[in-house]
């Protein structure tokens, strides 16, 4: 039986994305490794926004996607989640970006946080409904709050 799970190409965190076309075949990014609160403030404090690229090739099917964002504790906790998006694979080889919004991102206190893109399948190659989907972890990316 083939992997029918997609390869994660890139998972970036990144500011309000400027699309170069409307399709978002192109879009300037400016990427974020690690924030601060303004001066002004400190914790807690909300974000307005913040953005997840994602691009994924080689699945199988029809899928689920969601990006969630944890605060790393001893035990991961849950912070906020994206909509989920699903879609499906029509090419193996072709490369599927997407972008998930985040608004009013809460920050409770500096420390290491992870986005999360987890990715369950729907339905095989052939349409079929996948019984008992499992969701499983296919990417993450580190965002370190001083």
């Amino acid at each position: 039986m083939e992997w029918p799970f997609p390869t994660v190409r890139h998972l970036i965190v990144c500011r309000r994305p400027n699309p170069i076309d409307p399709e978002y075949r192109e879009a300037i990014l400016r990427i974020v490794f690690g924030m601060r609160p303004p001066p002004s403030a400190g914790y807690p404090f909300l974000l307005n926004e913040l953005h997840v690229f994602a691009q994924v090739s080689g699945g199988v099917g029809s899928f689920e996607f969601t990006v969630e964002l944890y605060r790393m504790d001893a035990d991961p906790v849950l912070v906020t989640s994206a909509e989920p998006l699903e879609f499906t694979f029509a090419d193996r080889v072709a490369g599927y970006s997407f972008f998930r919004r985040f608004q009013r991102v809460p920050f409770e206190r500096s420390g290491l946080y992870e986005f999360r893109l987890f990715g369950k399948q729907l339905r095989n190659g052939a349409g079929d409904l996948v019984v008992a989907p499992t969701r499983r972890l296919l990417q993450d990316e580190p965002l370190r709050m001083e």
